[in-house]
């Protein structure tokens, strides 16, 4: 058996009318068999028509892909919730509390 590509898991941002759309794209392995067929696996699937199972091996080559990068969102939210002003919006819990009171 032979792994011939690695691509990693990542988020795919589609941009819409209303905003951003974030697709999680799983990653994948491409092997070649010992039987001769070459097949994309991923962590869900990972048995070869022939039967051979490569679930070890597109383990290994998909953990070996170092860290997962941040979530594209993350930055979109950090400056949400700074507000542009440099200081933390309140929190919906500060609100609720307020309301409860009234």
């Amino acid at each position: 058996m032979r792994v011939i590509d690695r691509r990693g898991g990542c988020y795919e941002v589609r941009e819409l009318t209303y905003g951003r759309d974030y697709v999680w794209r799983p990653g994948r392995v491409v092997v070649e068999c010992d039987c001769g067929r070459r097949g994309v696996f991923m962590l869900s699937r990972s048995v070869c028509v022939c039967g051979a199972d490569h679930a070890e091996v597109v383990r290994r080559e998909l953990l070996a892909g170092g860290l997962v990068e941040e979530p594209p969102w993350e930055r979109d939210y950090r400056e949400w919730l700074l507000g542009g002003g440099g200081r933390l919006l309140r929190s919906e819990l500060c609100d609720r509390e307020e309301w409860e009171e009234i």
